[in-house]
């Protein structure tokens, strides 16, 4: 089975869990008409990352930079996220699940704490794997939103900008 097919049958099995709350199979399948599966095979390749359960950042010189052990065990991609609870002062706070897809074309669901501090001058985020189901977790997702999303991803593909090499 190619990668593309691979790809195509997970978004599909994903998009159908939409029954189950509350769209109809019409919805899901124009949503699924939408979608370019050979772009965005390319673009999660290309965005593709690997996740940490912890990780703190600094932009500072003497800034703690600490990544804790891998979430997954393989790359994945953010295709989706939910914010929750959040707090805007002096820092950025925000609790939100995460929807991520693994190199295996699998599904991540994740609850992820954050806090921003200067405007990404300190970032530390903490994450925990809630499951693969979406439907049956605490992510509230809007199957409209998740095929823009996907199409954001797609859009440099889409540019058909030739590259330009200096020799």
């Amino acid at each position: 089975m190619s990668r593309v097919t691979e790809l195509e049958k997970a978004l599909t099995t994903l998009f159908r869990k939409g029954t189950e709350v509350g769209y109809t199979e019409t919805e899901i399948d124009e949503f699924l008409e939408n979608i370019d599966y050979h772009a965005l095979l390319q673009a999660v390749w290309n965005k593709a990352e690997t996740v940490y359960a912890y990780r703190a950042d600094g932009k500072n010189a003497l800034s703690l930079d600490y990544r804790s052990t891998e979430l997954f065990k393989q790359r994945a991609t953010l295709l989706y996220e939910d914010v929750g609870d959040s707090y805007i002062g002096a820092v950025f706070a925000a609790r939100s699940m995460e929807l991520w897809l693994l190199e295996d074309m699998g599904f991540a669901v994740v609850a992820k704490f954050s806090v921003n501090a200067g405007e990404g001058e300190y970032v530390t985020e903490y994450r925990v794997y809630k499951g693969s189901d979406w439907a049956d977790s605490e992510i509230s997702l809007d199957l409209e939103d998740l095929v823009a999303e996907l199409a954001a991803l797609c859009d440099p593909y889409y540019e058909h900008e030739q590259p330009i090499y200096e020799l």
